[in-house]
């Protein structure tokens, strides 16, 4: 490993660092668990790796950029659908199922929406890891480290953050999800009428 890869990594850390003394209690007693969601999230970025090497090797350029082209032959609307649908669905899908994994192996750590939280943001912190890194190597190698300084501040900030959010949104309805039983017991205790088809439309929804 090279200094520049090895500073890129140091540089990635700091965002990661910071976000998770924002979100996270270092004395929770899933501390070790949440270390290990937040390594396998760092290993959701290989997929879209994989893309970007399919679309390399199939092509024959050496960028990796296999989006970015399709501006030149797709209207402005299309483009952001490939987009989206091709790197934005694919890695929340992917976080989404480091989430899953988890709590199908482990159901007692998800025991409040805020658990459930937690997991999607550690998830989302790994990913937002290991693409911060491969950006920065990127970027250093193009530009210089003076072009890295601003590339750096908007990701740690604005990138990171956008991140947790977008994990934040599908862990918060997974913990929905997971406690479908607990809301539709407030339902009937309100008075309501719920039958058990109402609950398993309400849970997948």
């Amino acid at each position: 490993m090279d200094l520049k890869t090895l500073i890129c990594i140091v540089l990635a850390c700091l965002p990661a660092i910071i976000w998770s003394y924002v979100f996270l209690n270092r004395r929770d007693k899933n501390f070790k668990t949440y270390l290990w969601i937040f390594l396998g999230g760092t290993l959701t970025v290989f997929p879209i790796l994989g893309y970007q090497l399919l679309y390399s090797n199939t092509v024959g350029q050496t960028s990796y950029d296999f989006v970015g082209p399709l501006r030149e032959v797709l209207s402005p609307n299309m483009w952001y659908v490939v987009l989206y649908s091709f790197v934005g669905i694919t890695e929340e899908f992917i976080k989404f199922m480091i989430v899953k994994i988890t709590d199908k192996k482990n159901p007692e750590i998800i025991t409040t929406l805020a658990d459930s939280l937690k997991l999607g943001i550690l998830a989302a912190l790994g990913f937002a890891f290991s693409e911060n890194i491969i950006y920065f190597v990127r970027i250093w190698s193009r530009h210089g480290f003076d072009g890295l300084v601003g590339p750096f501040i908007f990701r740690s900030i604005f990138t990171v953050c956008a991140h947790l959010i977008f994990s934040g949104i599908f862990a918060y309805y997974y913990g929905i999800s997971k406690f479908a039983r607990d809301f539709i017991d407030f339902e009937k205790w309100k008075g309501e009428k719920v039958t058990i088809v109402d609950y398993y439309k309400f849970r997948r929804k």
